[in-house]
């Protein structure tokens, strides 16, 4: 038999199948590895095992191993497994086990793992990458280079270094001007590595394009995908990396720090120059080793300069910018602090000196208490097993060249090691708290023979810095800050996305007080901080302005690995925009440029006043193959405007009315359950709940069946609602890619979306239910019999509604009341527990009233949709513009980030009923709240909806004041595997009778 066919795409199709089947079938067997050997792990998902987030920069690793180390505790162990795409690795969150790696058994994890190749880019081999034997003989010839008489040397050069950066915001003080902190102390940094490893005086404050700044700022840069992708080779195939010749140092980098050192050692041998710093102790060391066995070369001197560099250019600027801004937030401790720096400078004649340092305790209390702990210079600590490891107390074996992670994020946040750990508590870190600690939940700087050589360098620094500028100033955050401030995705160190302004500084007898701009914040991380993007910035093509694509997924990095909720990602998108002062913009989904539109007006216009270039939702059905598919949501101009015609009698105010009554006895339901729960005062599931409850809703008004979900818990319909709303899966996704960039290439093939289960239980329910009304004559006051009313009077004519029709509306009906309003009910609920005052409100007085309101104020701010989507299906010019926007082009309207504008929703986030009241709700714009659409394609059945989730509400609050019990995990946070919004922890309540 052929393997190949005269057709070539059946050709295509074939060797994409059998290439899939063979690397599917690798992954599978890659992810055996922790199960062959006995340990627990957590689950991978294909293609990128527990790292979803590698190329798509949508997350910080930091967040990732939060993750594991929450889910390994969460499970009761003290290490797992995980595997970064088919590579495995141990998490260890156990102190005792972190201990045994670090110090106890350091021996059998001397390496950290990190690629350096000392052939092809000499600069690489460094002390923080070099293996064992190379390691041990760097670390010994450069440990009396870090001693405290050698460090001691260097104070009087970073002091005066700090003297330009204070000259520098002294004069922002007297002109009122805004400060970013980060970059002024990134400066300073700069100036003390600049005296201190080269002996140059480099003063960026005068010259803010000097070089060392600069080859910083590079060394720095995020990473892209190509860096991205040589980082996943060189960690899985690094002794073939090298035989390539794989060099991870850009070149322009590693040229500059060969040239600077080079023609800076030659000057000072020729001239016969010393000077107190890093450089002077390496090249005594070089001379010292002349002749030896192990000589210490040029190239190994600039590489250890290189690592001095990198090492203090960021990761000191960015804990004292950390300590800063707690500071500015805790004036009070920014008051005792400066008393302490007082007191002590007194002693020493008003002069910074390296015993006054010593002295200075509470100093340290902060930098160790807020900067260290919660933003650690490195997000984890990584060792690599160079010999096989039996694990204390186990049989499990670590075989040799397997990788072992340490969270330190998460081990310094952990709130059995460090109770209410959000909160900034310098006295954390007093002798007597740290005494009754595990010493191995504190390490910012490692632990063990392989910790960071420089701490104390370091710690010198950032105490300097931080003296120089609380012993003059008193610092305020200005409101230009933009919070909260999100941790950066495309920085391995912690770097927050936008700038945190700190505003201008003020003179003020003494100290000065001002107002600086730094970059972080607690929960959402912090760091180094850039301007926002001004329209300048972004390409234009066509005219229309965009935001710039990444290989290879345009603008939505995380489609395949769904680490964030595509709420957030339109969030992004729609806070862009508005920070380039636009109304719209273009981005792109992979290869597919989708227009995003912002302003109210132009949301009009696309909506409702020029609707009938915009009719189409761009909604993938396949009416041949899946007719269930072909519902009113998805179908296209035509054939939608046919159907909604014929359904829109159906859900008129009257025929709504008739379905009150079986909704009611569907909430005695729950109303029953809940009471007994309530009784035996056990925690309720509200979410489940609800589900069952709008479960029972649809089976009477869709189906005329009485399903009582409160007894029949495995009931059917609501296992296919479940099924309906399963996450998605990685060859879903790869399916709606499939068929949102080639629709009626994948309807010719015959592309089905639906799952079968679901497709044929919802055509046998439905045929066999109306062959019994038929048959039997049954008349009931539901949904089903009103599309039964409409199929009987189409019969004969042009348009008739067909048995699929009626299946695919009922489909449609039963998928858009199912989950939907349970999640309207369920938000409104949280909220209405976090906020008593409001539930007391709705218990009261006119519960309907109130309700609507609640329930507009929940759909604020967790809409059924995250998006309104349109397909222009004619060309149309943007009004008031020369821009066309192209038939077939996809519209997004970001309902999440509208329905959160501070400009149309003053505190967006709080929770306030009252803004929908009918004299608040007048002055604002009518298209800034559109959580069912709006227009002729708005959603049908919204008053359908409201009313049963009024229902649901009114029914729980009139009987029960519900509180949040101590067993929800809190915060709740959106699912990215769902395309509507839900919670990955469940909301527990505890129901109280009134």
């Amino acid at each position: 038999m052929a393997l190949f066919t005269s057709n070539g795409v059946s050709d295509l199709l074939i060797f994409i199948s059998v290439l899939l089947a063979v690397i599917v079938a690798y992954f599978n067997y890659a992810y055996r590895y922790w199960a062959k050997k006995g340990f627990p792990f957590l689950a991978p998902k294909f293609p990128m095992g527990n790292s979803p987030a590698l190329f798509t920069n949508t997350i910080h690793v930091a967040q990732e191993t939060v993750h594991y180390y929450e889910k390994i505790k969460e499970m009761g162990l003290k290490f797992a497994g995980v595997y970064l795409i088919t590579r495995p690795v141990l998490v260890v969150v156990d102190p005792d086990y972190i201990r045994d790696i670090l110090s106890k058994d350091f021996q059998h994890f001397i390496d950290r793992g990190v690629y350096h190749n000392e052939k092809d880019d000499p600069i690489s081999a460094h002390l923080f990458a070099l293996d064992e034997s190379r390691w041990k003989n760097i670390r010994t010839k450069l440990t009396p280079t870090f001693t405290s008489g050698k460090i001691k040397m260097m104070v009087g050069s970073i002091v005066k270094c700090s003297e330009y950066m204070i000259e520098a915001i002294n004069k922002c003080a007297g002109e009122r001007r805004d400060i970013d902190i980060k970059e002024y102390l990134a400066r300073f940094t700069t100036d003390v590595i600049g005296v201190c490893a080269f002996g140059i005086n480099c003063n960026s404050f005068d010259d803010t394009e000097a070089e060392f700044r600069h080859i910083g700022t590079k060394i720095f840069e995020p990473d892209n995908f190509i860096k991205v992708l040589k980082l996943i080779l060189v960690a899985k195939l690094p002794q073939l990396c090298k035989k390539l010749g794989f060099v991870m140092t850009r070149k322009d980098v590693s040229t500059f720090f060969h040239e600077v050192i080079g023609k800076t050692v030659r000057y000072r041998k020729e001239n016969n120059v010393y000077r107190p710093d890093f450089l002077q102790l390496l090249i005594e060391l070089k001379d010292k080793s002349k002749g030896t066995a192990e000589e210490f070369t040029m190239d190994q001197l600039v590489a250890q300069v290189f690592v001095f560099f990198i090492a203090g250019f960021d990761t000191s600027s960015t804990t004292m910018n950390f300590a800063i801004y707690e500071l500015c937030r805790n004036p009070q401790v920014q008051e005792k602090a400066r008393e302490e720096i007082d007191k002590v400078l007194q002693r020493y004649h008003g002069e910074i000196t390296y015993e006054g340092l010593a002295e200075m305790e509470y100093l340290q209390q902060i930098i160790d208490g807020k900067s260290q702990r919660l933003y650690p210079p490195l997000v984890n600590l990584s060792r690599v097993c160079t010999k096989d490891y039996t694990l204390r107390g186990t049989n499990l074996v670590v075989e040799k060249g397997t990788q072992v992670f340490i969270p330190l994020v998460a081990l310094h946040r952990d709130p059995d090691h460090y109770p209410d750990p959000e909160k900034f508590d310098p006295d954390r870190f007093s002798p007597e708290h740290k005494g009754s600690r595990h010493p191995y939940v504190h390490l910012p700087f490692g632990e063990g023979p392989r910790n960071c050589i420089g701490l104390r360098f370091g710690l010198m620094q950032a105490k300097i810095g931080l003296v120089a500028i609380l012993r003059k100033f008193r610092l305020k955050i200005s409101p230009s800050t933009k919070m909260p401030l999100h941790l950066h995705p495309n920085h391995l160190l912690l770097k927050s996305v936008e700038t945190l302004y700190k505003i201008p500084p003020w003179p003020y007898s003494r100290p000065a007080e001002f107002l600086i701009y730094s970059s972080s914040y607690p929960f959402c991380w912090p760091s180094s901080w850039r301007i926002l993007t001004t329209p300048t910035d972004t390409g234009r093509k066509g005219g229309f302005p965009f935001l710039p694509p990444k290989f290879p997924m345009g603008n939505r990095p995380a489609l395949f690995t769904k680490t964030i909720f595509v709420a957030l990602e339109t969030v992004s998108y729609y806070e862009k925009i508005k920070a380039m002062g636009l109304k719209f913009a273009g981005v792109y989904l992979m290869t597919s440029p989708v227009l995003v539109v912002i302003d109210p007006d132009y949301i009009r216009d696309i909506l409702s006043k020029d609707f009938q270039h915009f009719i189409d939702r761009g909604v993938y059905y396949n009416e041949k193959d899946d007719p269930i598919s072909a519902h009113l949501f998805a179908l296209d101009e035509s054939r939608w405007k046919n159907i909604r015609i014929k359904l829109t009698p159906t859900f008129t105010s009257g025929k709504i009315k008739m379905m009150f009554g079986s909704i009611v006895k569907c909430s005695d339901y729950m109303i029953e359950a809940i009471n007994k729960c309530a009784g035996e005062r056990r925690d309720i599931d509200i979410k489940e709940y609800l589900a069952r409850f709008t479960t029972d809703v649809i089976g009477l008004c869709a189906f005329g069946i009485n399903c009582n979900s409160f007894e029949d818990t495995e009931g059917e319909f609501r296992d296919m609602g479940t099924r309906t709303f399963e996450p998605e899966s990685f060859i879903k996704v790869l399916k709606l890619l499939l068929v949102s960039q080639s629709p009626k290439l994948c309807k010719k093939l015959g592309f089905v979306m639906t799952r079968k289960d679901v497709s044929t239980f919802f055509h046998e329910v439905v045929r066999k239910t109306v062959r019994y009304r038929e048959e039997h004559n049954v008349y009931r006051p539901d949904f089903l019999q009103l599309l039964i009313e409409v199929k009987d009077k189409s019969k004969g004519t042009a348009e008739e509604f067909t048995m699929d029709q009626l299946v695919a509306q009922v489909f449609l009906f039963f998928i858009a009341g199912f989950d939907t309003s349970s999640t309207t009910i369920n938000f409104a609920i949280y909220e209405l527990c976090r906020n008593p005052h409001i539930q007391e409100k709705g218990e009261g007085g006119d519960q309907q009233g109130v309700a609507e309101q609640i329930i507009d104020e929940s759909q604020r701010l967790y809409p059924p949709l995250v998006n309104l989507s349109r397909v222009c299906t004619k060309d149309y010019t943007v009004r008031g513009t020369n821009l066309v926007v192209e038939k077939g082009t996809q519209v997004f309207i970001p309902l999440v980030a509208l329905h959160r504008d501070p400009d149309h929703y003053p505190d967006p986030e709080k929770f306030d009923p009252d803004r929908f009241s009918p004299e608040r709700k007048k002055p604002r714009h009518p298209y800034v709240h559109l959580p069912f659409g709006e227009g002729p394609r708005n959603c049908i059945g919204l008053r359908f909806g409201l009313m049963q989730a009024k229902i649901g509400l009114v029914a729980i609050l009139r009987k029960f004041r519900l509180k949040i019990s101590p067993s929800t995990k809190m915060p709740l946070h959106l699912h990215p595997d769902y395309l509507i919004l839900k919670s990955v922890e469940t909301l527990y309540v505890t129901a109280e009778n009134i």
